[in-house]
This record gives structure tokens, sequence and C-alpha cells, in this order.
């Protein structure tokens, strides 16, 4: 139950006798001793119904509930209009998970009590822990009705409305609990979370702090703090956050599947691998772990024992949508394109990607013969550059194709064969018949190895740029090697693929060679670091932070010039165009 509903002793024995010596053996915490005594006490009076309620709290707070129950039960046979030894019957139901036996106690007690404020709550929590929450509504605001200031009540409203996924009245009720308590730690902590799914992160962060700072020991808040961070891409604090959350309590397996997690985005995998290993020591039903063991290992090669991981996840999870994606790509990275298509339909039940919402069928492999489909971007640059390619396929089927791509690749794609037409997103669509999420293509066209559509250039360079770029080059000799180093920072991998500038040092000291600044965008704050000499910036001016694939796309005319880019984007935009390139791969050993 929630903070401030606990189980009672009776101040007195009954009678008007004075506090027993079991009361004050229990209100110092020695509980063993507090039971001895309130023994000989039955044994001196085995019909006083205050006996057994005070054996029965003394029991509670030993965690031997079914005892404890047993003795609520025998006050109440002596005395049914024992109003606390009836409350505390039903919270020890409720702590022994008997939620159906908590509801009707509580329900006893509010008749019994009549319209009383902390009946309607203890009822509403009961109802909420039962997922019965439409009801508990019910009673948290009849509770408030009858005490507006109760902020305990406004807190728990603000739990169940935030299950039922009403998030703004739930944040409405953590904030007048906060306005009634400010000093309420555990309504800080919960609005952290609300403020952290509806991503305001730095809110969240800063409910979480002061949850800590008024709970300092609360390993729960440190945890929620850095799942805040790490969201932020703020690994190496969230590190420190889930560390200290582990120090509070060091067989936690939540905080270690956490700290696994970020240890990996660090590049501290084999540190990672271990964290996760102990998480599922810990909780071997623990399907997230397995899932997130399964993608370090990955990150060291580890294929065919990620896999199995992945399986296990899946066994002990199978509606888990994220571990059905990561199968789907390790199958795919496998080569196993059946089952890797299929599988990876799952992204569209993540928080990642959503759906598309149009009037028109979604093409299932049909007849597309004197038909117009929509094809439309759905991830990244590097990914429609890639599937664009399948355009081919679908006019050869009788198809007329119109894309809907990224605004940065619009005028690039203008001229891109397999397209009778590219839209910039958020431009309006023409009519069409049926569409198709670009990456869902080769699972309706049952792609193989053999079969990925390989007719290259399907991109082309504007012959005016060509001219703008063949300019630019000329003033600098030796062999030149264009390379992008960052991609979009927003991706959560970006770590994983970016490659710092400084890295290609080396490189640049090679006799002859003369490295091409091929960055847009995100990275190119970087080149302030570098002499000149060794990465001359050669994007023509104008160019801001959304025509990032431009200088990539037409890298046609130059001789000469070689691509290193370490994210997609650059070498898929090549188009498969003329000059030869490298993608770099970063990789964990």
């Amino acid at each position: 139950m929630t903070a401030g509903h606990t189980i009672a002793a009776d101040d007195r024995s009954g009678g008007g006798d004075p506090v027993s010596d079991g009361r004050k053996l229990m209100d110092q915490g020695r509980h063993e001793e507090a039971v001895a005594a309130f023994r000989r006490e039955l044994e001196a009076d085995p019909k006083l119904p205050g006996h057994y309620n005070n054996l029965a709290v003394a029991l509670t707070r030993l965690g031997r509930l079914d005892e404890a129950i047993a003795n609520f039960q025998q006050a109440l046979k002596r005395d049914p209009d024992a109003i606390d030894a009836r409350r505390n019957l039903a919270l020890a139901w409720s702590q022994r998970g008997r939620m159906s036996e908590a509801e009707s106690a509580f329900r006893d007690v509010l008749r019994r009590e009549g319209d009383s404020a902390r009946a309607h709550h203890e009822l509403a929590n009961a109802l909420r822990a039962a997922r019965k929450l439409d009801e508990s509504l019910t009673h948290y605001r009849e509770a408030l009705r009858l005490e507006g200031d109760l902020a305990l009540a406004h807190h728990d409203l603000g739990l169940a409305l935030a299950e039922l996924g009403r998030k703004k009245e739930a944040r409405e009720s953590y904030q007048e609990a906060l306005r009634l308590k400010p000093d309420f730690p555990e309504a800080h902590n919960n609005l952290g979370v609300l403020l952290e799914e509806v991503g305001q992160f730095d809110e969240a962060v800063a409910a979480y702090q002061e949850s800590i700072r008024l709970r300092p020991n609360a390993d729960d808040a440190y945890n929620n703090l850095g799942v805040a961070l790490a969201a932020q891409r703020k690994y190496e604090e969230a590190v420190a956050a889930y560390r200290r959350a582990l120090a509070l309590r060091p067989h936690s397996p939540l905080p270690l599947n956490n700290l696994g997690n970020a240890l990996r985005s660090l590049g501290e995998v084999p540190e990672a691998v271990n964290c996760l290993q102990q998480a599922i020591r810990l909780r071997p039903d623990y399907a997230e772990a397995y899932n997130n063991l399964a993608i370090a290992l990955v990150q060291q090669g580890r294929d065919e024992e990620a896999l199995a991981y992945y399986e296990r996840a899946l066994y002990l999870r199978p509606d888990y949508p994220e571990g059905h994606l990561n199968r789907a790509l390790a199958w795919l990275a496998a080569g196993d394109y059946e089952r890797g298509w299929l599988e990876y339909e799952w992204r569209w039940q993540g928080k990642d990607i959503r759906r598309r919402g149009f009037a028109q069928r979604r093409w299932d492999g049909g007849t597309l013969e004197g038909r117009t489909i929509l094809l439309h971007c759905e991830q990244g640059l590097g990914d429609t550059l890639q599937f664009i390619r399948y355009g081919r396929l679908l006019q050869r089927l009788g198809a007329k194709v119109v894309a809907e791509v990224q605004k940065p690749l619009a005028s690039l794609l203008a001229n891109c064969q397999g397209l009778d037409q590219a839209v910039a997103a958020g431009n309006p669509l023409p009519a069409f018949d049926l569409h198709s999420p670009l990456l869902s293509l080769p699972g309706v066209l049952r792609t193989t190895l053999d079969s990925v559509p390989a007719d290259v250039p399907y991109v082309f360079a504007d012959d005016r740029l060509v001219e703008v770029w063949r300019g630019r080059l000329a003033s600098i000799d030796g062999f030149k090697v264009g390379i992008a180093w960052q991609g979009n920072t927003v991706y959560r991998g970006d770590r994983q693929r970016s490659i710092p500038l400084a890295e290609f040092a080396p490189l640049a000291r090679l006799p002859g060679v003369r490295l091409v600044s091929l960055q847009k965008g995100f990275g190119t704050e970087q080149l302030a670091s570098r002499p000149a000499a060794q990465v001359p910036r050669c994007q023509p001016p104008g160019y801001g932070p959304v025509d990032r694939v431009e200088p990539a796309g037409n890298v046609k005319a130059p001789e000469g010039l070689g691509t290193l880019p370490s994210d997609g984007g650059p070498s898929l935009a090549q188009g498969e165009l003329v000059p030869p390139f490298s993608r770099l791969v970063k990789g964990v050993i």
C-alpha cells in the first residue's frame, strides 16, 4: 500500500490499562520480544480483543503475515465492531497480495465507519492494486471531497490516473500533493516518472534530485534519475546514479540492468556484460536483461550467443517488441532474410517507430498493374537511400511509384531511377492507391541475399553541383580522401557508429594524402580543432544542417576522391555513384 497507511497497534490493551510491555517493546523495534510479551498477555486474559490485535501487529512487523491474519480474525471474532482490527486485517490481506480479501475487508471498514475520507482512500488503494482503476478514482475523489487537503490522497489519485494513461490529470494531482506537502519525496519521484514519460527530461531530473534530497537513501529515486540521464545521453552521470542505487541496495537487478546498458553505451562492454549477467542471476526471469545482454554480446562480435539470449528473452516475454526487433536484426545480419524481414515487422509495436495512418490499403504483395503506390520513409536518411532501390522492382510490376522522403533527400532523389515522383515529407501528396513503408518492401517481395536489387547507379549527381565541386577540389593537391565522421546525435546508437575527427590524424599524416571534409551539421564543430591543411572544408557555401546529403550525393566528378564515412548517410548517399568508398565501422575487442 502507499506510504501513510500502516498497520497500527492499540494504544491500550483495553479497559483503561496502561500501555503494555509488548507495545513498549514494539515501539523500540524489538518485535520478537514484543511477540513474546503479547503472548503472555493473551495467556493472562485470552478474551480481550486488543491482545490479539497487538500480537498480530507485531507479527506483521516480522513478515509473518499468515499468523498475523489469523490473530486479527480472532480479535474480530471476539469484537466484530473492533474497527482498528478490521482495518489492520484489510491491510494485512493487501500485504499478503490477497487483493480480493483486502477489498472485501476495506468495504466492511467503509460500511462500519460511515462516510470516512480515510476509509474511501484505503478502499481506493485496494481497488487500484486490484487493477480496478476506474472504480478507484471514484473513491479517491470521494475521499478528497470529504477532506480536500489530504496530500497522500492527491498523490495516490495521481498514481491511478497515470496507470490509466491520463497523464495531464496525473501531473495535476502530483502537483497538488506537492503544494499541500512540499517535502513529499514519493510525490517528487512519481512526478519525475511522469515527466520522463512525456520527454521532459530536464524537469524529470530536477524532480528526482529533489526526491533524493528529501530521502537520501532512496535507491528507487537514484535508479530513476539514472534512467532520465541516460535518456539525455548523459551516460557518465547515469552510471554514477545507478552505482549509488546499487550501493543502497546491492543485489537489485533493476539498477544492475540499467547500469549494464549505460556502460554498454559508453563502450565499456565487458563490464556491461558482467552487470547484465549479475542481473540475470538475481532474477532469472528478467526478459529485458537477457535482451540487453544479447545487445552487448553483439557489440563483442558474439552473434550466435546473442541470438540464444534473444530467444530466452522471448520465451520469457513472448510479446516483447524490442526482443523481436533485435532478433530480427540478428537474423538479417546472419543472412536469414526469410525469417528476419518477417520478424522486423515487430518494429511497429515498439516505442520508437509509429505507423502512418492512411485511408488507402497497405500493399501486401498483390497486383500493382496500373496502380499508384506511395512509398514512405520511416527512419533515417541512410535507410531511405538504401531501400529506395526497391522502386525499380515495383515499376517492373506495373506500378507508378511515388516516394515521400525526408526533405534533405528530396532534390537528390528527384531523378532517382525507380521513382516516378519524389515528394518532400510535409508537402501535399498526390493521389495514390496503395502504400508501403520503405523497410517493409524486402519482406513483402521475399528478398533473399541473392535477390537484393543491385542495379547501380540508381542515384545521379546534379551536373551543376558536380562542377561546383570540381572547382572547389581543384586547389587541393595530393590523393584526396573525403571523410564524414559524425552521424545524427539524436540516434541513440550514434556513439557506437560515429568516430571523433581526431581519430583520422594518422591517415592525415600519410605522405600525399589530403583529407576532405564531407561532414555537415552535426560534428562540424570538431573542425575547429584540426589544422585546415589537414582537413580542408569543401562544402559549397550556404549549406545548413538539413542539407547534409547534397555533397556526398555529388562527389561523382572529382577523380581521385574516395570516401571514408563512419555512418550510413554519406556512403549510401553515393547511391552507388562513381568514386570508390570504404565505410568505417567501429568495433569492440
